[in-house]
């Protein structure tokens, strides 16, 4: 089995190859990506500059859905990042998403009942985000603890 170990990197801070060493990092998940078509060419910049520093897996974290074009510019695209109620009932999914595998995808739901982090993991699926991170923490930081998702795959 193998881990991946991504490096969480805020766009206000310097993705260098430092980090990587300290931390052994093979990856690099990048907080606060814009979604906005005028910045991809600036994106791309910054995923091929990661990808040099040795970051074998690249992770965007616009917490929406972005313009299409940001799909193809990452291993994986965090396209919800909110509260479970909002992901329940306001959430939609542009018909581009579909032109792409789910495993391209990723949806980080916080404030998730213990009893239907299953069903977040399901729905998650149904929407086309392989990847799904539901967690029962509420801000200021949901994501203190592990997801409870994690136990359900043992």
């Amino acid at each position: 089995m193998s881990l991946l170990i991504p490096l969480y990197v805020h766009p206000a801070e310097d993705p260098g190859a430092r980090h990587r060493e300290w931390y052994g990092a093979d990856g690099c998940f990048l907080e606060r990506v814009t979604s906005d078509p005028a910045e991809l060419p600036a994106c791309r910049r910054l995923v091929r500059s990661v990808r040099r520093l040795g970051a074998t897996t690249v992770v965007l974290n616009p917490g929406v859905h972005p313009a299409p074009g940001y799909a193809r510019v990452a291993d994986l695209t965090v396209t919800f990042e909110g509260h479970w109620t909002t992901y329940v009932s306001a959430f939609s999914r542009p018909a581009w998403t579909a032109r792409h595998p789910p495993d391209r995808f990723c949806h980080l739901v916080y404030g998730v009942p213990e009893a239907l982090v299953p069903l977040a993991v399901r729905t998650a699926r149904e929407r086309g985000a392989a990847v799904c991170g539901p967690v029962t923490g509420e801000p200021p930081n949901p994501w203190a603890q592990l997801t409870p998702a994690l136990s359900e795959a043992d």
